[in-house]
């Protein structure tokens, strides 16, 4: 078996690219020996992640997310490639919207807007697809720039 494999079932973490991340940064050891590669294991080894990257959810700079800018009303953050942007089936958790909501308390009043506008989202981008996204804080600039984009 895989050790990608292994630790996604071990601590039932969804997404292998967080996992890889894991791996790179050192955060992964076998008998205090760690581990930087996704390599073949035996079933009787316990690996082990360290402690600090557990909470996933609400450890984000482990996703790659980055706050570009803020003020006023305009946030703008940098998505890795293969994140969604909204919560699916497959990732329900490690989205670009939870790491707003949670970092951003105030834009949990904009899910009450209409699809296109839910959440302060000025723009999206696709999963596989990394860039900048602009996110409004007030939903009458938000309605503005999401025309004018």
């Amino acid at each position: 078996m895989k050790l990608v494999k292994y630790l996604n079932k071990k601590y039932n973490i969804s997404s292998n690219r967080i996992i890889k991340f894991i791996l790179k940064e050192g955060k992964v050891t076998l008998n205090s020996r760690i581990i930087k590669k996704n390599i073949n294991i035996k079933d009787n080894e316990n690996y082990i992640i360290s402690s600090d990257c557990l909470d996933i959810k609400s450890n984000y700079n482990l996703l790659g997310i980055k706050q570009v800018f803020y003020k006023n009303n305009i946030i703008i953050v940098f998505k890795p490639a293969l994140m969604p942007t909204h919560p699916n089936i497959c990732f329900e958790n490690q989205t670009l919207m939870n790491y707003l909501i949670t970092k951003y308390e105030h834009l949990k009043h904009l899910s009450n807007l209409p699809g296109l506008y839910q959440n302060g989202l000025i723009n999206r981008l696709d999963n596989k697809t990394s860039g900048v996204v602009l996110v409004s804080i007030r939903g009458r600039l938000l309605y503005m720039l999401f025309h004018q984009y």
